[in-house]
């Protein structure tokens, strides 16, 4: 008689041995290695978990609203047309979670002024090598921080 869709957002749980352990980075016979700055997937899990009473909330709420808009319309032979455009328009919102990064790394490596060609390999939990790349004529001057930034998926 009615049909009614219902969209919660939900993190998958994450995938065991998925995801970057930390990076080392060496020039010039130096080398450092990365830490953790931040958890972002903890944090996001969290944040949704926090929420999620509210959620539920606004779901039930829209859905009675819904349901009462397709009764209304019923009235006039165009409620099962309104039912199935409210069940067709439930959707999670899920737009920011697409590319949000996992963790955040940071490294410090200490170099001479001059022009370095920097070797990054990004390794996973397990520590097996995930990727490796180089950041070539990196120039440091005397005091000066350069910041360089990358990517893993």
């Amino acid at each position: 008689e009615y049909l009614l869709r219902v969209a919660l957002p939900a993190f998958p749980p994450p995938v065991p041995g998925e995801g970057v352990g930390w990076a080392t980075m060496s020039t010039g016979g130096l080398e450092s290695r990365t830490e953790l700055a931040e958890n972002l997937d903890a944090i996001a899990r969290r944040g949704l978990d926090d929420r999620m009473g509210g959620i539920i909330f606004k779901t039930i709420l829209r859905g009675l609203t819904k349901y009462a808009l397709t009764r209304a319309a019923d009235e006039k032979d165009a409620g099962w047309l309104a039912n199935l455009f409210t069940a067709a328009t439930e959707k999670a919102d899920t737009r920011g979670w697409i590319t949000l990064p996992q963790t955040i790394q940071i490294g410090r490596l200490v170099v001479d002024p001059g022009v370095h060609d920097l070797e990054v390999r990004c390794y996973g939990p397990s520590g097996e090598l995930l990727e490796t790349l180089v950041f070539e004529g990196v120039e440091v001057g005397a005091g000066q921080v350069q910041i360089l930034s990358h990517r893993v998926f």
